[in-house]
């Protein structure tokens, strides 16, 4: 008999925004919940993520699921400096907390090639648009995102592998994946206000953005 696992999603966004993905072992069903929670009033920065993703049904594993993420400034006027953290994690029958390994769930940013397993991601020091991995758990676009713009992808897609031998165990559990988005308003006060604990190669990194104040 086939295990079902369910690969579901909640999506929350901050300004400083999240999505969550969720798996429940078993047959699979992705699901997505969008909410924003604005922690950070004086720039008056508002962002949105946007999320092509119309459902997964988990027949098998190793699954992948297409989940396509990207953030939006939905500012009338200011640019948003803006950063994302994914965090995967498993909950019980009831939405609790549970201890399952999240240690088979693969993150996609963008189509893999030989030459680039992650092509959405750049080099810190790129002139490329586009997302880097800050190395603190979050990514960071590399450019400043003017108002009503959409930023490049991030996630294109998640793939979820239970072992054979632990189905049992995990059957009817759910697996979040967390996407928060956060934003701050284009100067250096408000992200050290905001994000005071950032890299070295990560302030520096914003310091060159065009148009930082």
């Amino acid at each position: 008999m086939k295990k079902k696992y369910w690969l579901g999603g909640v999506l929350s966004a901050m300004v400083i925004v999240g999505g969550v993905a969720m798996v429940r072992p078993s047959l699979a069903l992705f699901t997505s919940q969008d909410s924003e929670i604005n922690e950070f009033e004086t720039g008056n920065v508002d962002i949105e993520i946007i999320e092509n993703f119309n459902g997964c049904e988990l027949t098998e594993s190793p699954k992948t699921c297409t989940k396509e993420v990207s953030i939006q400034n939905i500012t009338s006027k200011t640019d948003a400096i803006i950063r994302v953290a994914i965090i995967p994690y498993w909950q019980d029958e009831s939405e609790n907390a549970w201890p399952g390994d999240v240690s088979g769930v693969d993150l996609h940013f963008g189509e893999p090639t030989e030459a680039n397993k992650n092509p959405n991601l750049v080099d810190i020091n790129s002139t490329d648009v586009g997302w880097v991995d800050g190395r603190d758990g979050y990514y960071y676009y590399n450019q400043l995102v003017p108002a009503h713009t959409v930023t490049e992808q991030l996630l294109s897609s998640v793939t979820v592998t239970i072992p054979d031998n632990l189905q049992d165990r995990y059957d009817g559990k759910t697996l979040i994946v967390d996407v928060k988005a956060e934003a701050v308003q284009p100067t250096l006060d408000a992200v050290k206000a905001v994000w005071p604990n950032l890299s070295n190669d990560v302030k520096v990194m914003i310091e060159k953005m065009d148009g930082i104040k």
